[in-house]
């Protein structure tokens, strides 16, 4: 009986003892994983730069549009064309009509002859006043003796002159008058003219 116990009691102590070893190594930590090592990104060999805008000069075009003017004739401007043209520019000239006042032209004549003008205006001449003959257009052969803005001093004049005994006529003329611009598509230095240069108009201007 004391054999059963003592084998009974060798028996549970084995398995205690296995049971103790047994979670002895389930307790033990595993195989810890390596930890990974960051890597630096990956750098092109020349790294492109980012392009400056472009200003000042560099932002310009190779040409501008300059405009000059207004002059009473148009080959004032043949110089500056030339200049323009042969620095790889182009020209345009624009005429533009231009609203004036109308002129009061007082007139003698025209006379019956050539010979009757010359005498007429030799007497003129010594009575010192002032006279032009008109070679063409509807006047033609006839004495100019003034060309007058206000019609009041010319009918002065007419006047005056017909108290000495002269036929005297007044014509006014609606002459219209043209204005010229010289608009350029230029290098960006302007050359140099006696007019200064502005900028092109643009459409909503």
């Amino acid at each position: 009986m004391r054999r059963l116990i003592d084998g009974k009691a060798m028996l549970l102590l084995a398995l205690l003892v296995n049971g103790a070893v047994a979670a002895f190594f389930f307790i033990l930590p595993g195989p810890v994983p390596a930890l990974a090592v960051p890597q630096p990104a990956q750098r092109a060999a020349n790294p492109a730069l980012p392009l400056p805008e472009a200003t000042g000069d560099a932002a310009l075009p190779d040409l501008v549009c300059r405009r000059w003017g207004p002059v009473g004739d148009f080959s004032a401007f043949a110089s500056l064309a030339a200049r323009i043209k042969a620095a790889g520019g182009a020209v345009e000239i624009k005429e533009t009509p231009v609203a004036s006042e109308p002129d009061h032209l007082v007139l003698m004549g025209p006379a019956a002859s050539p010979a009757a003008t010359r005498r007429l205006r030799d007497e003129l001449r010594s009575q010192s006043i002032p006279n032009q003959l008109i070679n063409e257009g509807r006047f033609a052969g006839a004495l100019s003796v003034g060309a007058f803005a206000d019609l009041t001093a010319a009918q002065a004049l007419q006047a005056e002159l017909a108290a000495l005994g002269y036929r005297v006529a007044v014509e006014t003329l609606d002459s219209p008058r043209k204005a010229y611009h010289l608009e350029t598509q230029s290098p960006r230095k302007a050359p140099a003219f006696a007019l200064p240069s502005t900028p092109c108009r643009t459409a909503s201007s």
